[in-house]
């Protein structure tokens, strides 16, 4: 699964995305947790481009009664996006892209549950698989977005700390993802499943990270 990652260089998302016109003025973040808002690369359809805006972790679809998100939203397995109500209408329509600099993921060991930080060397910007919708109250009005982190069975170095791990979609492949157009389960597969998943580069950090409340570069340094 995927808890909680990074966006240590959020300057960098209008160049490596190309996004147009990023309006977003955020502050770098050592510790992204479920609930909060981050912001996601989306299709927007008036401009036909790729675009950006805050959307909160935590997938809530269109019809629940409240814009409450639950623990077991904030990932999307991809061997069951296509079947479960909640993914299924979103796939090939709202596919969207979290950017990150890496992720944390706990390995067991005979010491308890250790933290690693995820991601490629030297932490450059690169974007993790996602689904998006949109929920609307009845009484408001109020329009919340929401998304939700798409994993499948790990590979390379992170198949010996978790058996699940986030899909990757590199920025070169951004419209090709976020592109409304029909995907069958295959082409998701193929497309998640052949990323530089060797290149990762985990290595453990500090247990501070348990908690969402930390939240500073001290969090990302290695330990061992």
């Amino acid at each position: 699964m995927c808890g909680r990652f990074t966006l240590i260089k959020p300057e960098e998302i209008m160049e490596i995305f190309h996004i147009e016109g990023y309006p977003l003025k955020l502050e770098a973040s050592y510790n992204i947790a479920p609930s909060q808002q981050v912001p996601i690369i989306f299709f927007d359809e008036e401009t036909s481009k790729a675009s950006c805006e805050l959307m909160t972790w935590g997938l809530v679809p269109p019809w629940s009664k409240e814009p409450k998100t639950k623990y077991s939203t904030i990932n999307a397995r991809i061997e069951t996006i296509t079947s479960k109500p909640s993914f299924k209408k979103l796939v090939g329509q709202h596919n969207c892209i979290i950017p990150t600099n890496g992720y944390y993921e706990w390995q067991q060991t005979s010491d308890g549950k250790e933290p690693m930080f995820i991601g490629f060397k030297d932490a450059p910007l690169f974007g993790l698989a996602g689904l998006w919708d949109e929920w609307q109250s009845h009484e408001t009005g109020q329009i919340l977005r929401t998304f939700t982190i798409i994993t499948l069975p790990s590979s390379g170095p992170v198949a010996s700390i978790h058996t699940r791990m986030p899909g990757i979609i590199m920025p070169d492949q951004t419209l090709d993802w976020i592109t409304p157009h029909p995907w069958t389960d295959k082409q998701v597969e193929t497309l998640l499943e052949h990323q530089p998943y060797d290149k990762l580069h985990p290595y453990q950090v500090s247990k501070l990270v348990n908690s969402p409340r930390n939240n500073d570069p001290s969090l990302v340094e290695r330990v061992v």
